[in-house]
């Protein structure tokens, strides 16, 4: 399955809720239960965004291998809401693989910290 994370830079509930995405995916990696995550901006790709209806962000959609949607969720949300749903709605114990390109993720904690620092 796929776990997308809709998001944009401009966007600062998106940017909150990217640590909380990367620590849930890197702090339960495992086999028993294999989602892969896709970070998508949605300045970057509209038609993707389009095609799944997104509207407001951030929003989690996830996704079966054959790109049908399976649950979604709208707003920011902590780490411990994210294993919340997951664990509910797929009867997941969170060993999650993590897939994303670190690059990405890395991308999406540098835009946090600088929208964090003041500049005074």
């Amino acid at each position: 399955m796929k776990f997308l994370f809709f998001r944009a830079s401009w966007c600062d509930p998106c940017n909150r809720t990217a640590p909380s995405v990367y620590e849930l995916f890197n702090e339960n990696a495992g086999v028993q239960q294999n989602f892969t995550l896709e970070i998508i901006d949605v300045d970057e790709q509209p038609e993707r965004a389009a095609r799944l209806g997104v509207r407001g962000l951030p929003t989690f959609v996830v996704t079966d291998d054959d790109g049908r949607e399976r649950s979604r969720r709208v707003g920011a949300m902590p780490k411990r809401k994210l294993a919340e749903w997951l664990e509910m709605d797929f009867n997941s114990t969170l060993t999650i693989a993590l897939k994303a390109p670190m690059a990405m993720l890395t991308s999406v904690l540098a835009e946090k910290c600088k929208i964090g620092k003041s500049n005074t």
